[in-house]
C-alpha cells in the first residue's frame, strides 16, 4: 500500500512540475522568439565584451587555450548560476495564481523554474562548444562526466542560494540589493574569466576559499586536457560539501517560513 501512495504521490508531482514548466516556459519566453533569442545573445555579449578586453583578462588566462573558448566555459555556466538564484528567490512573484491551488507547494515552483533554467542553459552550453568545433577547431572534452557534475553543483548552489534569499527577503527587503552586489563580486573572483593559477601567489589562498572557484576549476579540467589547476583551488568535495549546506539550509528556511515568502509575493 505505501509503495502504491508513494508512486502515485510521485506521479502527481510530476505532472504538477511538468505543467508549471510549461506555464514557466510561456512567461519567461512569451510568445515572441527574442524572449528564446535573448538567452543565446547574453552570454554572446558577456563574452565578446571581454575578448576586447584581451590585453587585460588575456594575462590572467592560459594561452594555449582559445580565449573565447575560455571565456564561454565561464561565462554560460556563471549565468546560469545567477539565474538561478534570481528565478527561486521570486518564487512567489507571479505564482500567486497556482498557489492558490491546493496541490500547488512552493517546491513544485522550485523546481520547475530550476528544470528550466538548468535546461535552458545546458542547451546553450552544449551548442556553443558545437558551434566552436563547427566553425573554429575541433574540440575533445577530457572529462564529459566531471563536466556534468560541475554544471550540476552550479545549479544545486544557486537553488540554495535562491531559496536562502527568498527567505531573508520576506524579513529584509534590502537583502536583494546586497545579494545582487554579492553575485557581480562572485563573477570576477570565481575563475569565470581568470585561470587561479596565473594570479599572483598572495591571492590564491584567499580566493580559494570561494567554493564557486572550485567548481570552475574543475569544469575547465574537464572540458580542457591541457589545464591543470592547482590542488588546494580545485576541491571537487569542498565544493560539494558547501552547495549541500547551502541547499540544506534553503530548503530547511523555506519550509519553515513558508507563510512569510508567499505573503511577500
Amino acid at each position: 500500500m505505501q509503495a502504491t501512495e508513494l508512486r502515485e504521490s510521485i506521479t502527481s508531482m510530476g505532472r504538477i512540475v511538468h505543467a508549471l514548466l510549461l506555464r514557466e516556459i510561456r512567461v519567461r519566453f512569451g510568445q515572441r522568439r527574442i524572449g528564446y533569442a535573448w538567452a543565446m545573445i547574453e552570454p554572446a555579449l558577456h563574452v565578446g565584451v571581454l575578448y576586447l578586453l584581451k590585453l587585460v583578462v588575456g594575462a590572467f588566462t592560459p594561452a594555449h587555450i582559445p580565449l573565447v573558448l575560455w571565456l564561454a566555459s565561464g561565462i554560460i555556466p556563471f549565468l546560469m548560476f545567477r539565474n538561478m538564484v534570481s528565478r527561486i528567490a521570486t518564487i512567489a512573484k507571479g505564482s500567486q495564481d497556482v498557489l492558490i491551488l491546493p496541490p500547488v507547494q512552493l517546491s513544485d515552483i522550485v523546481i520547475a523554474r530550476a528544470l528550466l533554467e538548468f535546461l535552458t542553459s545546458t542547451l546553450i552550453f552544449v551548442l556553443a562548444l558545437a558551434l566552436y568545433t563547427v566553425l573554429v577547431a575541433p574540440l575533445t572534452i577530457a572529462n564529459p562526466l566531471l563536466v556534468a557534475g560541475c554544471l550540476a553543483l552550479l545549479a544545486l548552489s544557486g537553488i540554495g542560494l535562491g531559496m536562502v534569499e527568498a527567505v531573508a527577503t520576506a524579513f529584509f527587503p534590502s537583502t536583494k540589493p546586497l545579494v545582487d552586489g554579492l553575485l557581480r563580486v562572485l563573477y570576477l573572483i570565481s575563475g569565470v574569466i581568470f585561470a587561479l593559477p596565473y594570479l599572483p601567489p598572495e591571492y590564491q589562498a584567499y580566493l580559494s576559499w570561494n567554493p564557486l572557484l572550485h567548481l570552475f576549476e574543475n569544469l575547465h579540467a574537464a572540458l580542457f586536457a591541457e589545464y591543470q589547476p592547482l590542488a588546494y583551488g580545485s576541491s571537487l568535495t569542498y565544493a560539494a560539501i558547501c552547495c549541500l549546506l547551502l541547499v540544506v539550509s534553503g530548503m530547511a528556511l523555506l519550509n519553515r517560513y513558508r507563510t512569510m515568502v508567499m505573503a511577500n509575493a
